[in-house]
């Protein structure tokens, strides 16, 4: 079979481009990456945040540069598959099309339009629009496809343990700290003999594992003004960069459920959603439409009211269904990109 030539243009998030673009390289395409943010960098941070005229004027030259480079190695892209593109402009898709006339545009989304417009902006000079978001795709009339489970760990939910720890690790926003704090209060003596970094004891043979990331000291501030009482109670949890991903893997490895918080106008699954159910751990979420999947069952997954946090320990130690196999492969980045590209 001949290989075509896909270019893709992606977030560095954790390892999940690098899944891509093997899953690409399985589907037979020449692969060429470009980060979805220029530069990673504090400096690159605050001008595009702030100097937002001067962050564009970067991002586009930045692009049309890269661009310029595939067409000087006489590389012809078949396909272009730009996900989230962030620091994309309508100029850089324009000449990407001026430069490869016969390419398909195709475009994933996996934020909600809520909290960034710059999808719709780009959406016109796409061949095919994707989201996460289900509720999203409707109002917008986008297709929507799923997000898939990169990274699966091991777990037998047969062996039974004296310790049963839930896991939550994830970056501050909107109202995570308050539900944390309440999540927390469910249990009886929460936040005394800690055992060790990051995680609480919340009841007889159920612990915590907390790490909670604030991107800037605007993150922090914020928070201590929306609730200073769960801040000062648990700023021990709180870092200032982000989870190693292979420390974070063995964490999940170790964890029987993983505490999911969903922005409130964010209501697509997270790759952690399908690796978690994937990994036979129980998902505890406040994605309440979550119900209306093929694989949720109650031995999987709790559904917390944001508003009234409240948990049914039973749930926790409630025997797991495990999703068959055809559901674990029909989860798999490989399946995913196929119906991306499709």
């Amino acid at each position: 079979m001949i290989s075509k030539n896909l270019l893709i243009i992606s977030p560095k998030t954790y390892n999940y481009h690098n899944i891509i673009i093997k899953s690409a390289e399985k589907l037979d395409y020449k692969v060429e990456w470009i980060d979805d943010r220029p530069f990673d960098n504090l400096i690159y941070k605050i001008i595009s945040r702030y100097l937002n005229f001067l962050g564009r004027k970067i991002s586009i030259k930045f692009y049309i540069k890269r661009i310029k480079e595939f067409k000087l190695r006489k590389i012809n892209f078949e396909t272009a598959l730009v996900i989230k593109g962030e620091s994309v402009h309508p100029e850089v898709i324009k000449f990407i099309k001026k430069s490869f006339p016969n390419i398909k545009l195709v475009f994933y989304y996996w934020d909600s339009f809520i909290n960034v417009p710059n999808p719709l902006i780009l959406s016109k000079y796409f061949d095919k629009c994707i989201t996460f978001d289900l509720l999203d795709a409707k109002k917008k009339n986008w297709k929507y496809i799923p997000l898939f489970a990169g990274n699966i760990s091991g777990g037998d939910t047969k062996k039974k343990s004296k310790k049963f720890l839930i896991s939550f690790v994830g970056v501050f926003h909107s109202d995570r700290l308050n539900i944390i704090g309440k999540f927390i209060s469910n249990f009886s003596y929460p936040c005394k003999n800690n055992i060790s970094d990051n995680v609480l004891k919340l009841d007889d043979d159920i612990y915590f594992f907390f790490y909670l990331y604030f991107p800037s000291l605007f993150h922090r501030l914020k928070a201590f003004l929306k609730n200073p009482i769960y801040y000062l109670k648990f700023s021990e949890y709180f870092h200032a960069l982000p989870l190693d991903s292979k420390i974070m893997s063995e964490i999940y490895k170790m964890s029987n459920a993983v505490l999911d918080i969903n922005h409130p106008s964010q209501f697509g699954f997270t790759m952690r959603t399908y690796e978690t159910l994937c990994s036979k751990k129980k998902l505890i979420t406040t994605n309440y439409l979550i119900n209306k999947t093929s694989f949720f069952d109650k031995s999987r997954i709790k559904i917390i009211n944001r508003k009234d946090i409240k948990i049914d320990k039973n749930f926790l130690f409630m025997p797991f269904l495990p999703l068959t196999s055809n559901e674990i492969n029909s989860l798999s980045p490989r399946i995913w990109l196929a119906n991306v590209l499709d």
